[in-house]
């Protein structure tokens, strides 16, 4: 049995425990969170084209279609029967340094098949991480409160790892505080140097979470019943599916837009520097705004004003005389999707109580590994139709003059389109019928269950 047999609902999380847990994210994060820019990389200065970028990225999609739901399968067995998520964890946040270096630091004349080959492997070893390492926080609390305060930590985290990322362009150690492949590789170093001891620290010093209910049975139906009967799950994902492909594609076409069209290359550093400080900020703003308003409310909110922001980047022309309003719309519009990403996960934390409640078997990973899929997907799909349109209407980011045509189709990419998929999410999120009321009642009703079989199990015979 793991060393955590007390209830997580009787007490509130340590916020030493929260720190621990959520620390390695901010060494993984370090490398998955510009994932976009290593795509604008790979057309900068590996000659890639747009379009072969766009069917890469949705290639690897269809591979995370297989491997993410099987590592949530396995994870939630072995956790099951063994009490612990931690080696999952572990191997998925050393495995992320070495596939890491392949796809950050590639050989001259890189291939379509390298990239896609190490793109691959990169986000399996992320994946392995990933939904162990989400399924856990969720299992530290019982608390909807509580278990906002520990995503919270882990975004916080995970924004601080970009962040990082972002500075090291402005080392000594460069002629110029752009994004280059020299950068890129440095960033792999740094990111080995803080995995080991983070990862070592959160397995030896965080609890394994509340007791977890052993499913009867774990075919591929019963899973598969979990997830497609589970309504509250399948609105939830829906709505998250159409905000992050709108944020794909604002995302897969920043750095083009901003280093190629606008011509503020050399802000790109800086700009992502602040976005990480404003998602930090916003992030931990989360916690306090869920309490007041609860998590539908917050998360219709943030992503509004993200997609009005989005939709203003058509207004901008190439030059200087830009850069301001640049940094005010990539503000807005991180901080929306900053306080959308904590509010997620928690609020999949509820509906994972909900599942062990409606179907009788702790599915914590498997839930997190759709929620992972549908994390990638959304970004890739977005990322590979921002690309793709770009590409359709003639963008070529080595081209050093654009025709208008080009530019629509970037716009296109990057503004419009984005801007209306957001704003579909939100009526998903009103059709949501859990609030922390509803949350409560299903967590006596498994307290009570789980005080009933614990009686049971030790009757005498």
């Amino acid at each position: 049995m793991s060393n955590n047999t007390n209830s997580a609902d009787k007490s509130r999380v340590s916020l030493s425990y929260g720190i621990a847990y959520a620390l390695p994210t901010l060494a993984v994060h370090l490398l998955v969170a510009p994932i976009g820019i290593l795509q604008g990389i790979y057309a900068k200065y590996f000659g890639l084209a747009l379009t072969t970028i766009a069917a890469v990225v949705l290639a690897a999609r269809l591979f995370d279609a297989i491997t993410d739901p099987l590592i949530g399968y396995f994870s939630d067995r072995y956790r099951a029967r063994n009490g612990t998520r931690k080696p999952f964890v572990v191997a998925g946040g050393l495995l992320v340094i070495i596939c890491g270096y392949f796809l950050y630091v590639p050989p001259q004349g890189v291939s379509s098949l390298y990239f896609l080959g190490w793109f691959l492997a990169f986000f399996l070893a992320w994946t392995l991480f990933e939904i162990p390492h989400l399924a856990w926080g969720g299992e530290l609390a019982g608390d909807s409160d509580e278990k906002t305060k520990i995503y919270t930590l882990r975004m916080s985290c995970l924004h601080l790892g970009a962040l990082l990322f972002f500075v090291v362009p402005l080392l000594p150690l460069f002629e110029s505080s752009e994004i280059t492949p020299q950068t890129l590789e440095v960033s792999v170093w740094v990111m080995g140097l803080f995995a080991v001891p983070l990862l070592y620290l959160c397995v030896k010093t965080v609890p394994d979470g509340y007791g977890v209910q052993s499913p009867k049975q774990q075919g591929l139906r019963q899973v598969l019943k979990a997830v497609l009967l589970n309504r509250p799950l399948v609105i939830f994902l829906t709505a998250y599916l159409f905000m992050g492909i709108g944020a794909g594609m604002w995302l897969g076409l920043a750095f083009i837009f901003i280093d190629i069209y606008l011509g503020l290359g050399d802000k790109v550093a800086f700009i992502y520097i602040l976005l990480g400080l404003v998602s930090i900020a916003f992030s931990i703003a989360a916690f306090k705004l869920t309490v007041w308003f609860g998590k539908k409310a917050v998360w219709s909110a943030a992503i509004i004003m993200a997609a009005i922001a989005v939709a203003g980047n058509a207004l901008l022309q190439p030059g200087e005389a830009t850069y301001g309003y640049l940094l005010v719309l990539a503000v807005c519009a991180q901080a929306g999707f900053a306080t959308a990403l904590v509010v997620a996960p928690s609020l999949l934390s509820d509906i994972v109580d909900y599942g062990m409640w409606k179907f009788g078997a702790d599915r914590a990973a498997m839930y997190f590994s759709v929620y992972t899929l549908v994390t990638k997907a959304n970004a890739a799909i977005g990322a590979a139709l921002g690309l793709a349109i770009a590409g359709w209407y003639g963008f070529d980011a080595a081209a050093i003059e654009h025709s208008a045509a080009s530019v629509f189709g970037l716009r296109l990419g990057i503004a419009y389109i984005p801007a209306v998929i957001i704003l579909i999410a939100v009526a998903f999120i009103a059709l949501l019928p859990l609030n922390a009321r509803r949350h409560k009642a299903i967590r006596r009703r498994l307290q009570a269950r789980e005080k009933a079989a614990a009686a049971q199990s030790i009757s005498p015979a």
